[in-house]
């Protein structure tokens, strides 16, 4: 059986390219090419000079490179060894029909998956011992604007899209008689550089056997030793055809060894975690409703179901679930039961459980009803704080003092009841009327929410020309003082600026749709989260244009305008007599 093999390894400096350039076009020493047979290398889209940094470069021409972005796509197209050989069995040998076959549908696979503009260069190589396609790709995307843009994502970030890719290759390979890989396999995606050394089956090695001739008898001790060096370079020279291919299988044992481990854990850890979850669901296991109603004398009503009488009223059963029909009263679960039953609270409920029952029945019913109980409450957020003026000076002292926020902002705001203190003295910044993000002014750097953050902590403009997304209240109001300050920023004066509580990419998606013009400016991290939402909102937002912009090198924007320790914050146009911003 002989399947049809991938792999993808992003290219993200121009120095990767041209190493990569070097080995396509053996412009340096290949060790597993056979140099002979180099020329035979078949070019299937031409790279002008071999140049592929120049190739790369002029596709990618005036399109904006955001930092660490993906410039190309190195591929590597193949298949099982004896797919090529056919009839042939030898190391390093195929047949060349099947060879130009896989060679016309790998290049069609590569134009319609990526576009044929994309592919900047193709070559299948012949001279190692499987022959397999390499090519550059510049990953290109048109559906976000018609100049396009950079976004590798689109096709390489996940497994699912990873999957799905290497079912379309699949499908353009199955008519040659090539089988896919095992689909949803756990074990970790293979690079290029990993896979490079795998590309030969087992096979049968005849090893020669080399004949040693007897030392001359007449020679003395220091011609003796040059003759067994002599011999030794013969010999050596004479196996190496065999034991060649052996070095090859090694790096596939490696990595075969290495899979099957991988595959082996992952079985163990399924196993376990099975085991675990059928303890657990032992244990957190409701009592059947209709024994409790046994255990309390409840008689069953013939020809009714699932209907019981108990002291002259009639409940119904339904799963976990039941309903009397006399005091029009419902509700689930065992805990639920016993105490409508017997007017009990849920300690007493629980130990007539234990009583009736079993200790078991009683622990698994508690903790089916405690699961319920904390299902509500996670459905429910946590109450709005309300605003105390009492502390309200603190709260503004701090933010004008300590932050640098231009007073006239924070007033205005304030007299909007769009920013409040609390009573634990944090700052307090509506998100519409069903959230409120929450800093600490008391010395603790700490951050908190309440409500939902969907409506987004607002400054807007009456007709906006986009909009800029930050990750918190004071950096909104932060980043509208810098636009009138840094001539770089003026492009950005007439956008709405949207706090999101965080790199909530679900809060942007649904915001963003009533913009042409999107800006993430999300904190320049150091575990690059802002990047990471970035990535993921690009993915999402579709047909517009979708722009990244940090406050390196600092960490976020308000560290622009915050006072040093040994300084006083000032105010930036202090004597306007202005609203600032349009309320919503």
């Amino acid at each position: 059986m002989a399947y049809a093999i991938m792999r993808n390894e992003k290219l993200k400096t121009f120095g990767n390219i041209g190493g990569v350039g070097s080995h396509h076009f053996r412009t340096r020493e290949t060790k597993n090419a056979d140099s002979e047979k180099t020329p035979d290398n078949i070019r299937l889209i031409e790279c002008k000079n071999d140049d592929l940094v120049e190739a790369v470069k002029n596709r990618i021409g005036d399109i904006k490179i955001r930092k660490n972005g993906v410039l190309a796509v190195e591929v590597l197209m193949t298949a099982s060894p004896d797919f090529f050989r056919g009839d042939v069995s030898s190391h390093g040998e195929y047949n060349k029909q099947k060879v130009d076959d896989f060679n016309r549908r790998g290049i069609d696979y590569l134009k319609a998956e990526y576009g044929a503009d994309n592919v900047v260069s193709a070559i299948c190589h012949l001279d190692e011992a499987t022959p397999h396609i390499q090519a550059v790709i510049v990953p290109i995307d048109y559906e976000k604007n018609k100049k396009g843009k950079l976004n590798a994502a689109k096709w390489l970030d996940g497994r699912k899209l990873l999957s799905e890719m290497q079912d379309r290759y699949f499908e353009t390979m199955k008519s040659l008689g090539l089988e896919r890989g095992i689909k949803g396999s756990e074990s970790t995606h293979t690079t290029i550089k990993e896979f490079y050394g795998s590309l030969e089956s087992s096979e049968i090695l005849t090893v020669p056997e080399a004949s040693i001739p007897s030392p001359p008898v007449l020679i003395k001790d220091k011609k003796r030793k040059e003759w067994a060096n002599d011999e030794s370079e013969r010999i050596n020279d004479f196996q190496k055809p065999t034991y060649q291919p052996i070095q090859s299988k090694a790096a596939t044992s490696a990595i075969a060894t290495k899979k099957a481990k991988q595959a082996e854990a992952t079985t163990k850890k399924y196993a376990e975690e099975l085991e675990r979850m059928k303890k657990e669901a032992n244990l957190v296991r409701d009592t059947d409703l209709a024994e409790i109603m046994e255990r309390s004398n409840a008689k069953r009503l013939k020809g009714r179901g699932n209907v019981w009488e108990y002291n002259g009223e009639q409940i119904a059963l339904n799963n976990s679930k039941f309903f009397n029909h006399y005091q029009n009263f419902g509700g689930g679960g065992a805990i639920d039961l016993v105490m409508h039953l017997q007017g009990f609270d849920f300690s007493q409920a629980v130990r007539w459980l234990g009583d009736e029952v079993g200790n078991n029945a009683a622990i698994g019913s508690a903790m089916t009803h405690a699961k319920k109980e904390a299902e509500k409450a996670t459905k429910a957020h946590a109450p709005l704080p309300d605003p105390i003026d009492q502390h309200w000076p603190h709260v503004r002292d701090y933010l004008i003092e300590k932050r640098g926020l231009d007073k006239k902002y924070i007033d205005f705001l304030h007299d909007k009841d769009r920013i409040f203190s609390d009573f634990m003295k944090n700052a307090c910044f509506r998100y519409g009327s069903k959230g409120v993000e929450k800093s600490g002014t008391r010395g603790i750097k700490w951050k908190g929410f309440n409500g939902v953050k969907d409506d987004g902590f607002k400054l807007t403009k009456k007709n906006p020309d986009g909009v800029v997304f930050v990750e918190s209240g004071i950096d909104a109001i932060s980043f509208i003082q810098l636009l009138e300050t840094i001539p770089e920023y003026a492009e950005y004066k007439n956008f709405d600026i949207i706090a999101v509580g965080g790199v909530s990419s679900r809060v942007v998606f649904n915001l963003s749709k009533k913009y042409d013009r999107v800006v993430i400016g999300f904190d320049n991290d150091k575990n690059m989260r802002g990047d990471k939402s970035f990535d993921d909102i690009q993915g999402y937002i579709k047909n517009k244009e979708v722009e990244r912009l940090t406050p390196a090198p600092l960490n976020d924007w308000n560290e622009y305008i915050k006072p040093k320790p040994d300084e006083s914050a000032g105010s930036l146009g202090e004597t306007q007599e202005i609203n600032p911003i349009d309320n919503q």
